[in-house]
């Protein structure tokens, strides 16, 4: 701000040729005096063009002149007008998200338990950081021997790669304006998702939007004839109150004031899925300024979005799975002296020779947060690993969609697996 330009008015610039001609001096020595090499910005001083605001304030103290009152008031005044324009419509924002954040923040709050549906836990509490692969794994280039059976690198969790190559999935997501995040069944999209919109509605990332979880399940439930409004409209209808009109949501969404969350491309019938894709790229194209966050399961990945970057969810790392499993057990004991005990003892059995099998399943937070939920009931990793086998498919395959109302069976966009042909 100090440095921007001045010039001065009409009648400034009389005032400024008096009181120069008094003096007696050239204008290269007045540039002299005010330390400028040549007497360019003397000339424009006194023919009315903006200066830099230093040299112009200098020359009016060595005319002896107060530079407030040479100044072109009209523009000063406009610059000011606009600066008060821009910190009422700052603090209109500011009131707005703040009325909004409770409403906004209620349906974020928990997160689901796979193994027993009905006892919820915090959001925070159980929140654990999650990182992108480098690249999606579909892309990758393999050599012959990577696939062999005999590679003792060949295991379920070498996929994730080097860890140290992947990215924080938060940073990316802050830097990306348009993000499609692709993962495994139970991989923590939607509860990514969760967590960036409870963070920006704490002003911790994302401080200047406001963030519309959109679960795209209960979005075609409202539009069973497939006749999807604009986003300004659907954001009108969940937005507007009292105070604040469907203008105000409409200069937000122009202004960019909005994060997108769109959370189970996978979960939508085929019948929805073309126009539901064509309707979401509209979105983003029409209102590009906002940014959008989209998640869909690596095997429903059928469309692409033009001028979206995708990236892909890793599986949970050691450092990972030893902070969940001590957030677990902190969230579902009565002290934290019995979580850390529990999550111990819990850590202790994981990482036993004889238990290797089950550490290859606790990659993905759904598996690892079910088996944490049978040592909390048990107080023992199960010996019968064909049981937990089997139960970690039910859950993975089953009981946890069913849990979150998706009927897979009629959505032949997603390809049924061996496991799930059996059971129908």
């Amino acid at each position: 701000m100090a440095k921007r330009s001045l010039k001065a008015s009409e009648a400034g610039r009389v005032t400024a040729k008096k009181a120069f001609e008094r003096t007696g001096w050239t204008q290269e020595y007045l540039a002299y005096q005010v330390g400028l090499e040549t007497r360019q910005s003397v000339w424009k001083f006194f023919s009315g063009r903006p200066v830099d605001r230093n040299i112009f304030i200098d020359l009016c103290f060595q005319l002896d002149l107060e530079w407030e009152d040479i100044i072109d008031a009209p523009a000063a005044q406009e610059k000011a007008k606009k600066s008060i324009k821009s910190l009422e419509s700052e603090a209109m924002f500011a009131e707005f998200k703040s009325q909004l954040t409770p409403k906004l923040r209620e349906p974020l709050q928990l997160t689901l338990m796979p193994f027993d549906v009905c006892q919820p836990l915090p959001l925070q509490n159980i929140y654990t950081p999650l990182y992108f692969l480098p690249s999606i794994s579909s892309q990758r280039w393999m050599e012959v021997n990577e696939l062999s059976p005999r590679n003792p690198g060949n295991q379920r969790m070498a996929l994730t790669q080097n860890s140290a190559q992947n990215q924080s999935s938060l940073e990316v997501a802050q830097n990306t304006q348009k993000l499609v995040i692709l993962g495994k069944p139970g991989a923590g999209k939607t509860t990514f998702l969760h967590h960036i919109a409870n963070q920006c509605l704490a002003g911790e990332i994302f401080a200047k939007s406001i963030p519309i979880f959109i679960s795209l399940r209960s979005f075609i439930a409202q539009y069973p004839d497939c006749n999807f409004p604009d986003l300004e409209t659907y954001i009108q209808t969940q937005l507007v109150n009292d105070t604040f009109t469907a203008k105000h949501v409409t200069d937000f969404l122009k202004a960019g004031r909005f994060l997108i969350l769109i959370d189970g491309l996978d979960e939508i019938n085929t019948k929805a899925l073309q126009p539901l894709f064509q309707s979401i790229q509209s979105w983003a194209s029409i209102h590009s300024t906002n940014s959008f966050i989209i998640t869909c399961r690596l095997a429903a990945q059928q469309f692409l979005f033009q001028g979206f970057a995708y990236s892909e969810l890793a599986d949970f790392n050691t450092e990972q799975i030893d902070q969940f499993v001590k957030q677990f057990f902190t969230a579902v004991s009565t002290d934290q002296i019995q979580g850390d005990k529990k999550a111990q003892d819990f850590l202790e059995q994981l990482y036993r020779k004889q238990n290797q099998p089950i550490r290859e399943l606790v990659s993905t937070p759904i598996l690892l947060n079910l088996i944490c939920s049978i040592f909390q009931a048990r107080k023992t990793l199960p010996t019968n690993r064909a049981k937990l086998y089997q139960v970690g498919l039910d859950i993975l395959l089953g009981r946890w969609d069913q849990a979150r109302g998706i009927d897979r069976k009629n959505n032949s966009s997603l390809p049924l697996s061996k496991v799930e042909r059996l059971k129908l």
